[in-house]
């Protein structure tokens, strides 16, 4: 997650650099669209992460397959070096068998292997650039509680002002209040 003090740089190099919606309406479509794009993100990450679960097991297939192979080869050698009499005949076919099965799973370990480990190193790449963007995602969140907090002051200015010029036209309105008033007592007082 990013550090606070990175969130205040940025806005700090943002400065005026960004405005606010007008209403909160602009503010809600803001939050609409950060919405969507962290809920696609997060598929996305899902979908990652669940190839990530299904390969990570192959990985380590490969590696005590690799151990296997290692093993059964040590034996089908072995067997070079026990003499085949006729009263002890050693057979040939399935040696022969075990070592050409031990030659393709080596052929195939050696195509996939590789592949298998790439794949898992840029999916991480491809993990860790997803989890980058959605930390980033962070500095809207910062950007939408700004916002709200501008929206409110404003409306509650506003609010502020109606009721002042609704008290403005309440004391006009009784006929007797205010400038009219002054003007009367004056012109009696005269």
């Amino acid at each position: 997650m990013l550090d606070a003090s990175i969130l205040q740089d940025v806005k700090t190099l943002i400065g005026d650099g960004l405005s606010c919606p007008a209403d909160i309406e602009g503010l809600n479509q803001i939050i609409d669209l950060k919405n969507k794009l962290t809920k696609q993100l997060n598929k996305i990450y899902n979908k990652i992460d669940s190839i990530t679960s299904f390969l990570n097991p192959l990985d380590n297939l490969i590696g005590a397959t690799e151990d296997g192979i290692k093993a059964a080869q040590i034996g089908i050698d072995a067997l070079q070096f026990i003499p085949s009499t006729v009263a002890t005949p050693i057979p040939v076919a399935p040696v022969l068998q075990g070592q050409k099965a031990i030659d393709a799973l080596n052929k195939l370990i050696g195509k996939t292997k590789g592949q298998i480990s790439t794949g898992l190193n840029y999916i991480e790449i491809l993990k860790s650039k997803l989890e980058m963007v959605l930390d980033l995602l962070q500095l809207v969140d910062l950007f939408i509680g700004t916002c709200a907090k501008e929206i409110q002051e404003k409306n509650a200015l506003n609010d502020a002002l109606n009721r002042s010029d609704d008290n403005r036209t309440n004391i006009n309105d009784q006929g007797g209040s205010g400038l009219k008033e002054q003007l009367s007592i004056s012109k009696q007082l005269l």
